[in-house]
């Protein structure tokens, strides 16, 4: 199979595309013929060597996490996939970027789905998931996240408002309609955020306001603390 390598740390230029032999589907896992794959963050972090100390590579490493394709070799004891299923899900740490893929975490892609949305869908979905169920049932509660429209961002919009919360998200201006498109209130960063929030949170009934917020740094979400007289806030 042909495949995106890099046999060395470091930038682009280290990148190959190359003739591998083909991974073959193992025990509680499937290969899939693959349609699309993204890239994140990680990613590159991974091929510069960043993270060599955490997250340990085996050259040739394959970049990438994320894929969907058509799943063609089915694993032991997997009973809920068959050979010929549209599947998006994750490698472990790369493997992506090649003509066969093995997903060792996956779901079947929805009908309303593009094959780019899905390819770019498991890692972000992966990081927003165990995020959001910190925070408990969200059925009627408002969530503010920051960095909204981008990938762990909308993933964790999107969840939070089927689950029925009301999800007020932060972007830039460019972002807006596609916040709204997907049923989460946009304002924009900067100075005044803290009012233009205000502005768009309902009017508290005791103990009220915000009930949680999803930050872009390392904290993730962040449990709001009690202020005077009974009031909530986010730090």
């Amino acid at each position: 199979m042909r495949a995106a390598t890099y046999r060395a740390f470091g930038g682009p230029e280290v990148l190959a595309v190359e003739e591998l032999p083909a991974p073959h589907a193992t025990p509680g896992t499937v290969r899939i013929a693959t349609i699309a794959v993204s890239i994140n963050p990680i990613d590159w972090l991974l091929r510069a060597g960043r993270l060599e100390g955490v997250l340990p590579v085996t050259f040739p490493a394959i970049p990438g996490r994320d894929a969907v394709g058509v799943v063609d070799e089915v694993g032991e004891g997997v009973t809920d996939t068959a050979i010929g299923d549209l599947v998006f899900g994750l490698t472990g740490v790369t493997g992506a970027t090649a003509e066969r893929t093995v997903l060792s975490a996956w779901a079947h892609v929805p009908e309303t789905w593009t094959m780019p949305e899905a390819a770019a869908a498991g890692l972000a979905s992966a990081t927003a998931v165990p995020a959001l169920a910190a925070l408990g049932d969200l059925d009627g509660r408002t969530l503010l996240i920051d960095g909204a429209a981008g990938g762990v961002g909308t993933a964790a919009a999107a969840i939070a408002v089927s689950r029925g919360a009301r999800a007020i998200g932060t972007a830039s201006e460019r972002n807006h309609g596609f916040l709204a498109s997907i049923n989460v209130t946009p304002v924009t960063y900067g100075p005044g955020l803290t009012d233009r929030v205000g502005g768009h949170r309902p009017r508290p009934r005791r103990g009220g306001g915000r009930d949680a917020a999803r930050t872009r740094g390392p904290g993730g979400f962040r449990r709001p603390r009690r202020h005077r007289r009974g009031r909530r806030r986010c730090p």
